[in-house]
């Protein structure tokens, strides 16, 4: 049953400003669903849409100039993210901050008003992100693997810790769960980026910073009544590389891999092709299809985990990065 709209003034956060900030770039295929998603929610408070094209050579600059966008040109960079969303928050007004990637699409038009009521009555929860749900025609290993997912659950939770110790004593796997925080779609509080700004790194500025203010004892809520439209096809070369920066990343932060050594990379392959198998067989779409998933499954899965196997390796002993996205 859809959420009915609550009149202005329900909840507290409501008289503030909102800034939604979205970095582009080479965003014609998808910025205009993401952009109508956005000016169509059922939001009273003022809010203002901040897009920071970092040198599109397609259609983004026209596809922005048909919505009420302020268009900034943002610097090309290796840093990551991190340092475009912290420009474009600079460039901004709102108390409270949406962060969006050029391809994602909110799911209802209640939106922003759902994932606001995680700061009511609570200055200690520094943001909130949502559940990502996969694209409509995505296909159907893509949508097992959106759903597997961290951002993918189906069950709310707040990370909080009352005692900063308790973090060191955690075990890696756990301090990356609790911390997990996703700039896909998120809010967070200007005051508590103000204090705390996305680190500008190569990749997973959402992780880094989430981390920082859990142990500075503010609070992250995954806010699950919310969802983004989120997933992509991607080929076996970029597979490996975002799998590379992931588990790099959250070897530096937080100590955990997903494998340590050479030889679990055959049976990780293994066990990941052997999920997607009793998948396919149990979502059967024909024997022609299916097989076609299979062999696409193996490759991905070794992708996936050489793309483990040196992140977790190069992080360790501290090499050059390897891989860009």
């Amino acid at each position: 049953m859809p959420r009915e709209s609550k009149p202005y003034g329900t909840h507290t956060v409501k008289a503030q400003s909102v800034s939604v900030i979205i970095p582009t770039k080479n965003a014609e295929p998808w910025i205009a669903a993401c952009l109508e998603s956005v000016t169509t929610q059922k939001f009273p408070g003022p809010h203002e849409i901040i897009c920071l094209d970092s040198g599109s050579r397609d259609g983004t600059a026209q596809v922005l100039r048909r919505y009420p966008v302020k268009a900034i040109d943002a610097p090309e960079t290796d840093s990551g993210h991190g340092k475009v969303r912290n420009l474009g928050i600079e460039k901004s007004r709102g108390t409270f901050i949406v962060l969006l990637s050029q391809d994602a699409v909110l799911a209802d038009p209640l939106w922003l008003e759902t994932m606001l009521e995680n700061f009511d009555h609570d200055p200690l929860v520094a943001g909130a992100y949502c559940r990502q749900l996969p694209r409509p025609e995505a296909s159907l290993l893509t949508r097992r693997a959106v759903s597997d997912s961290l951002a993918g659950r189906n069950t709310p939770s707040v990370s909080h810790l009352e005692n900063p110790e308790e973090f060191r004593k955690m075990k890696p796997w756990d301090r990356y769960v609790l911390c997990n925080f996703d700039n896909v779609a998120s809010i967070i509080r200007r005051d508590i980026w103000e204090k705390i700004p996305f680190d500008e790194t190569y990749f997973g500025e959402d992780l880094g910073w989430s981390k920082k203010v859990i142990e500075a004892g503010y609070k992250v809520s995954y806010e699950t009544r919310a969802a983004v439209f989120h997933s992509h096809e991607r080929p076996l070369a970029y597979q490996l590389r975002r799998h590379y920066l992931h588990q790099r990343r959250i070897y530096e932060l937080f100590e955990a891999a997903f494998l340590r050594h050479w030889w679990e990379i055959p049976l990780k392959t293994s066990s990941l092709w052997l999920k997607d198998l009793l998948f396919v067989l149990e979502n059967y779409p024909g024997l022609i299809r299916s097989a076609r998933l299979l062999l696409e499954s193996l490759g991905v899965s070794f992708a996936t985990c050489r793309g483990w196997y040196l992140g977790y390796r190069d992080a360790k002993d501290n090499r050059t990065l390897r891989y860009q996205l």
